[in-house]
Protein backbone atom coordinates (compact mmCIF):
# COMPACT_ATOMS: atom_id res chain seq x y z
CA UNK A 1 0.00 0.00 0.00
CA UNK A 2 1.32 3.59 -1.22
CA UNK A 3 2.42 5.63 2.18
CA UNK A 4 -0.11 8.64 2.86
CA UNK A 5 1.69 11.81 2.63
CA UNK A 6 0.36 14.89 4.98
CA UNK A 7 -2.93 15.82 4.05
CA UNK A 8 -4.23 18.86 4.79
CA UNK A 9 -6.80 21.47 2.77
CA UNK A 10 -9.84 22.48 3.54
CA UNK A 11 -12.86 23.37 1.45
CA UNK A 12 -14.13 26.47 -0.38
CA UNK A 13 -17.52 28.29 -1.93
CA UNK A 14 -15.77 28.96 -5.20
CA UNK A 15 -14.12 32.14 -4.04
CA UNK A 16 -9.84 31.73 -5.41
CA UNK A 17 -9.16 32.69 -1.66
CA UNK A 18 -10.86 29.53 -0.44
CA UNK A 19 -9.15 27.62 -2.94
CA UNK A 20 -6.54 26.16 -1.02
CA UNK A 21 -8.60 26.52 2.89
CA UNK A 22 -11.25 26.28 4.36
CA UNK A 23 -13.21 23.74 7.04
CA UNK A 24 -12.89 20.06 6.54
CA UNK A 25 -9.33 18.13 7.53
CA UNK A 26 -8.26 15.37 5.86
CA UNK A 27 -5.01 14.25 7.67
CA UNK A 28 -2.23 11.41 7.59
CA UNK A 29 -3.70 10.30 10.92
CA UNK A 30 -7.48 10.27 9.60
CA UNK A 31 -6.49 7.80 6.43
CA UNK A 32 -4.27 5.70 8.47
CA UNK A 33 -7.32 5.14 11.09
CA UNK A 34 -9.20 4.19 7.96
CA UNK A 35 -6.76 1.91 6.44
CA UNK A 36 -6.38 0.57 10.28
CA UNK A 37 -10.30 -0.02 10.80
CA UNK A 38 -10.04 -1.56 6.85
CA UNK A 39 -7.64 -4.05 7.57
CA UNK A 40 -9.04 -4.89 11.08
CA UNK A 41 -11.96 -6.63 9.03
CA UNK A 42 -12.65 -10.37 8.64
CA UNK A 43 -15.64 -12.50 7.74
CA UNK A 44 -17.11 -12.34 11.17
CA UNK A 45 -15.84 -8.02 11.96
CA UNK A 46 -17.25 -7.13 8.20
CA UNK A 47 -15.89 -3.22 7.47
CA UNK A 48 -18.44 -0.86 7.55
CA UNK A 49 -19.68 0.81 3.83
CA UNK A 50 -18.98 3.95 5.70
CA UNK A 51 -15.04 3.27 6.07
CA UNK A 52 -14.84 2.10 2.52
CA UNK A 53 -16.60 5.20 1.05
CA UNK A 54 -14.76 7.42 3.17
CA UNK A 55 -11.04 6.18 2.80
CA UNK A 56 -12.17 5.98 -1.16
CA UNK A 57 -12.64 9.55 -1.25
CA UNK A 58 -9.56 10.50 0.71
CA UNK A 59 -7.50 8.73 -1.49
CA UNK A 60 -8.91 10.61 -4.20
CA UNK A 61 -8.80 13.70 -2.49
CA UNK A 62 -4.67 13.24 -2.23
CA UNK A 63 -4.46 12.27 -5.56
CA UNK A 64 -3.78 8.67 -5.00
CA UNK A 65 -5.52 7.16 -7.83
CA UNK A 66 -3.16 4.13 -7.23
CA UNK A 67 -4.48 3.34 -4.04
CA UNK A 68 -8.24 4.38 -4.88
CA UNK A 69 -8.31 1.60 -7.86
CA UNK A 70 -6.64 -1.36 -5.17
CA UNK A 71 -9.35 -0.27 -2.77
CA UNK A 72 -12.01 -0.45 -5.21
CA UNK A 73 -10.66 -3.90 -6.15
CA UNK A 74 -10.55 -5.36 -2.90
CA UNK A 75 -14.03 -4.01 -1.90
CA UNK A 76 -16.17 -7.38 -1.71
CA UNK A 77 -18.81 -7.16 -5.14
CA UNK A 78 -21.73 -7.52 -3.01
CA UNK A 79 -20.79 -4.57 -1.09
CA UNK A 80 -20.28 -2.11 -4.34
CA UNK A 81 -23.83 -3.72 -5.57
CA UNK A 82 -25.64 -2.88 -2.51
CA UNK A 83 -24.58 0.65 -1.59
CA UNK A 84 -25.37 3.13 -4.13
CA UNK A 85 -23.32 6.05 -3.28
CA UNK A 86 -20.36 4.00 -2.92
CA UNK A 87 -20.49 3.06 -6.79
CA UNK A 88 -21.08 6.72 -7.16
CA UNK A 89 -17.83 8.05 -5.45
CA UNK A 90 -16.36 5.20 -7.65
CA UNK A 91 -17.70 6.70 -10.58
CA UNK A 92 -16.29 10.26 -9.99
CA UNK A 93 -12.63 8.47 -9.39
CA UNK A 94 -12.78 7.29 -12.79
CA UNK A 95 -13.62 10.82 -13.64
CA UNK A 96 -10.24 11.21 -11.44
CA UNK A 97 -8.46 8.69 -13.10
CA UNK A 98 -9.45 9.74 -17.56
CA UNK A 99 -9.04 13.58 -16.61
CA UNK A 100 -12.51 14.68 -17.31
CA UNK A 101 -12.73 17.61 -15.11
CA UNK A 102 -15.67 18.64 -15.73
CA UNK A 103 -17.50 15.16 -14.71
CA UNK A 104 -15.12 15.16 -11.82
CA UNK A 105 -16.48 18.83 -10.63
CA UNK A 106 -20.27 18.31 -11.12
CA UNK A 107 -20.12 15.17 -9.60
CA UNK A 108 -18.49 16.43 -6.54
CA UNK A 109 -20.74 19.37 -6.47
CA UNK A 110 -24.24 17.33 -6.77
CA UNK A 111 -26.43 17.31 -3.71
CA UNK A 112 -27.27 13.67 -4.01
CA UNK A 113 -24.48 13.36 -1.30
CA UNK A 114 -24.68 11.80 2.47
CA UNK A 115 -23.76 13.92 5.27
CA UNK A 116 -20.66 12.07 5.90
CA UNK A 117 -19.36 12.17 2.15
CA UNK A 118 -20.62 15.64 0.97
CA UNK A 119 -18.06 17.62 2.80
CA UNK A 120 -15.32 15.56 1.78
CA UNK A 121 -16.56 15.44 -2.22
CA UNK A 122 -16.57 19.52 -2.05
CA UNK A 123 -12.94 19.02 -0.77
CA UNK A 124 -11.73 16.85 -3.63
CA UNK A 125 -12.94 19.47 -6.46
CA UNK A 126 -11.19 21.93 -4.22
CA UNK A 127 -7.94 19.92 -4.30
CA UNK A 128 -8.59 19.10 -7.94
CA UNK A 129 -8.65 22.59 -8.67
CA UNK A 130 -5.35 23.46 -6.58
CA UNK A 131 -3.86 20.56 -8.80
CA UNK A 132 -4.90 21.95 -12.22
CA UNK A 133 -3.37 25.42 -11.35
CA UNK A 134 -0.11 24.19 -10.53
CA UNK A 135 0.11 21.93 -13.45
CA UNK A 136 -1.02 24.95 -15.21
CA UNK A 137 1.15 27.57 -13.98
CA UNK A 138 4.31 24.39 -15.18
CA UNK A 139 2.79 24.04 -18.38
CA UNK A 140 1.16 27.02 -20.04
CA UNK A 141 2.86 30.30 -20.68
CA UNK A 142 -0.27 31.79 -21.73
CA UNK A 143 -4.20 29.83 -22.04
CA UNK A 144 -7.35 31.50 -22.68
CA UNK A 145 -9.89 32.44 -19.83
CA UNK A 146 -12.79 30.74 -20.54
CA UNK A 147 -10.19 27.71 -21.15
CA UNK A 148 -8.81 28.03 -17.68
CA UNK A 149 -12.35 28.57 -16.44
CA UNK A 150 -13.27 25.33 -18.05
CA UNK A 151 -10.69 23.66 -16.37
CA UNK A 152 -10.97 25.02 -13.04
CA UNK A 153 -14.66 24.21 -12.94
CA UNK A 154 -15.08 28.22 -12.46
CA UNK A 155 -17.19 30.94 -13.36
CA UNK A 156 -15.15 33.45 -15.72
CA UNK A 157 -15.34 36.08 -13.04
CA UNK A 158 -14.32 33.36 -10.52
CA UNK A 159 -11.50 32.35 -12.70
CA UNK A 160 -10.00 36.18 -12.89
CA UNK A 161 -10.34 36.73 -8.62
CA UNK A 162 -7.94 33.50 -9.03
CA UNK A 163 -5.80 34.79 -11.41
CA UNK A 164 -4.84 38.26 -9.45
CA UNK A 165 -4.70 36.24 -6.04
CA UNK A 166 -1.97 33.94 -7.94
CA UNK A 167 -0.68 36.72 -8.95
CA UNK A 168 -0.78 35.86 -12.93
CA UNK A 169 -1.84 38.30 -15.39
CA UNK A 170 -4.59 39.06 -18.30
CA UNK A 171 -3.26 40.32 -21.56
CA UNK A 172 -4.92 43.89 -22.38
CA UNK A 173 -7.58 42.11 -24.40
CA UNK A 174 -8.76 40.64 -20.89
CA UNK A 175 -8.95 37.17 -22.43
CA UNK A 176 -5.51 35.66 -22.36
CA UNK A 177 -4.28 34.63 -19.33
CA UNK A 178 -0.23 34.72 -18.53
CA UNK A 179 0.03 31.99 -15.89
CA UNK A 180 3.71 32.75 -13.44
CA UNK A 181 5.82 29.54 -12.30
CA UNK A 182 7.79 30.20 -9.30
CA UNK A 183 10.38 28.73 -7.32
CA UNK A 184 8.23 28.67 -4.34
CA UNK A 185 5.19 26.49 -5.93
CA UNK A 186 5.65 23.03 -5.09
CA UNK A 187 3.45 20.29 -6.37
CA UNK A 188 0.62 19.73 -4.66
CA UNK A 189 1.37 16.18 -4.62
CA UNK A 190 4.66 15.87 -2.35
CA UNK A 191 5.14 12.74 -3.47
CA UNK A 192 5.09 12.97 -7.41
CA UNK A 193 8.23 12.66 -9.05
CA UNK A 194 9.71 14.67 -11.92
CA UNK A 195 8.40 12.07 -14.53
CA UNK A 196 5.18 11.75 -12.78
CA UNK A 197 5.10 15.62 -13.01
CA UNK A 198 6.21 15.16 -16.54
CA UNK A 199 3.28 12.55 -17.94
CA UNK A 200 0.66 14.70 -15.71
CA UNK A 201 1.49 17.85 -17.70
CA UNK A 202 1.82 16.20 -20.79
CA UNK A 203 -1.52 14.88 -20.53
CA UNK A 204 -3.16 17.31 -19.22
CA UNK A 205 -1.80 19.63 -22.30
CA UNK A 206 -2.90 16.81 -25.00
CA UNK A 207 -6.00 16.77 -23.45
CA UNK A 208 -7.50 19.93 -23.71
CA UNK A 209 -5.67 21.08 -26.63
CA UNK A 210 -7.60 17.59 -28.89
Amino acid sequence: MVTSENRTMQVDEETPENIADNSVIVNEKTVAELEAKELSSSPSNKCPVEVYAQLLVSYLIDGDATNARFLWKRIPTNVKEENAELSAIWSVGRSVWRRELSAVYSSAGASSWSPQIEPLMRLLAVRTRERVAALVAKAYGSIRLDRLSEMLGLSTGTTRELVAERGWRLDPTDTLVLPVHTDSQTDTDTSVTNCETLNRLTGLVCFFEN
